[in-house]
């Protein structure tokens, strides 16, 4: 079962994504293979080219997955997809889609990233989240992110 980390965002300066690309770069530093799910192409598109803008002084190697086509690994460890991973077992899944994705257990951490405690529909989306997680035998961690 996958170590579950759902991260709490108290600052309204840092946006889902941001802190999904500050994951995914430490990830890369330590050589971890990362998917990051989101909720369809064009938020994949969106992450990619956060991706590539987020600092001007670093970069993060990585590419959109499309399940259709063969995946070689050419060095990159970071993947983002809308629909499956690449089949091999990776160690980090980013999810910043609204439900659970069915291969949530392909991997040895999961990362949820609460938008922002203030806003009800994100708070009532990671509930449920956390809730399908409990009911899958999983206890999420949960940690804030920023200043109170």
């Amino acid at each position: 079962m996958p170590q579950v980390t759902f991260y709490k965002l108290i600052s309204s300066d840092l946006t889902p994504e941001e802190f999904a690309c500050r994951l995914s770069n430490k990830a890369w530093h330590n050589d971890w293979t990362t998917h990051i799910h989101t909720l369809d192409e064009q938020a994949c598109q969106h992450f990619d080219k956060l991706l590539w803008e987020w600092r001007d002084y670093s970069f993060i190697p990585h590419l959109i997955h499309h399940p259709k086509d063969a995946f070689v690994n050419h060095g990159t460890i970071v993947t983002i997809g809308c629909d499956n991973p690449p089949q091999e077992q990776q160690d980090m899944l980013i999810n910043l889609a609204p439900s659970l994705p069915p291969f949530y257990n392909q991997f040895n951490k999961v990362c949820e990233i609460v938008a922002n405690i203030h806003d009800n529909d994100s708070i009532n989306v990671s509930r449920n989240k956390f809730r399908q997680y409990r009911e899958a035998g999983i206890k999420p961690e949960t940690y804030p992110i920023g200043t109170t």
